[in-house]
Formats: C-alpha cells, structure tokens, sequence
C-alpha cells in the first residue's frame, strides 16, 4: 500500500522534469518544434484521456473505502484502506494538473516558433 503510494505521488513530480521514458534515439534527432508538436499531439491522443479515466476511478475508489470503513483483508493488521486510496487520487490528480501545465507551457513554446514561452 505503502508503495503505491510512493509511486502515485511521486509521478508529478516526474512527469514536471520529464523524466518519463522515451526512445531517445529518435526523438533526439528532431527538431525543437517538431519535438513539441509530438508531445502535443500524444498528450491530447493518450495522455489526457487516460489520466482522466484513472482518477475518476480512483476517485471513486477512495470515496467509496471512506464511505463503507473498508480495510484490507489480507493483512494480519486489517488496516483501513481509505487513507492509502486517497493518496493514490491525489497523486493521479497532482498528474493531470501537472500535465495540463505542461501541455499549455509546450503549445505556449510552439506558438513561440519552437523556443521556451518564458
């Protein structure tokens, strides 16, 4: 549980130094616009749409432990589960703000002519 929770707060802070993996090889080789037009273009086709649908889903998961008192059953302890969902959606929410502000700062940086907007 615990881990889960590393892992889904630790994804904005990620994604806001771009450190997702990527073929490298490749897109090393493009230029700053066409880089930009790329990650625009894969942002709006998978990111968004994906990100959008896990923290619904996660958000309703953690309403719904928090509302019923659900805890784990395959722990000795039976811990309550609700505080470990809620911060896996807060870390899904976290994701999608910071992609969203990504998203504006690279079209920003592409209404520019390629350059950084600030």
């Amino acid at each position: 549980m615990l881990g889960a929770c590393f892992v889904a707060l630790g994804l904005a802070y990620t994604h806001y130094h771009r450190g997702n993996v990527r073929v490298d090889v490749i897109y090393s080789r493009f230029s700053p616009r066409l880089k930009l037009i790329i990650d625009i273009f894969f942002s709006v086709l998978f990111f968004f749409p994906l990100i959008f649908m896990l923290t619904a889903v996660f958000i309703q998961n953690a309403w719904f432990a928090y509302s019923t008192s659900e805890f784990d059953h395959q722990s000795i302890w039976y811990p309550l589960t609700w505080p470990f969902k809620t911060l896996v959606a807060v870390g899904f929410i976290l994701l999608f703000f910071q992609g969203a502000v990504l998203f504006l700062k690279d079209v920003m940086a592409l209404i520019k002519g390629g350059n950084e907007p600030w």
